[in-house]
């Protein structure tokens, strides 16, 4: 609603406020420590997926956000602290936890 009614926000690129970056091993031990057990994981190199993506549009679709886990990924929301106040943050695992329970209530 913030962006959607300020003028200041109009031809602005913004990243909202987020919780702290993790790593994607972070991350789904946070995800795993929600679940009732585990997920599996497993790791799919680029040239697989190069090599599935003419006949898998998740692997195709993939391709282009590579760099989001060969190169550091890092989003700064200082911008918009700046321009509207700081907001407050939902912490990741408070996020992840009532993800899960929403997903496992559907």
């Amino acid at each position: 609603m913030t962006l959607g009614t300020s003028d200041r926000a109009d031809g602005e690129v913004w990243l909202l406020p987020h919780a702290p970056a993790v790593t994607g091993r972070e991350f789904l031990a946070l995800v795993n420590q929600a679940l009732p057990a585990p997920a599996r994981q497993g790791v799919v190199s680029p040239a697989m997926l190069r090599l599935a993506a003419p006949f898998h549009r998740v692997s195709r679709e993939s391709l282009g956000i590579l760099y989001q886990w060969s190169e550091p990924f890092v989003v700064d929301h200082a911008k918009f602290d700046r321009a509207f106040g700081p907001f407050a943050v939902t912490p990741l695992r408070d996020a992840i936890e009532t993800t899960v329970a929403w997903y496992r209530r559907g």
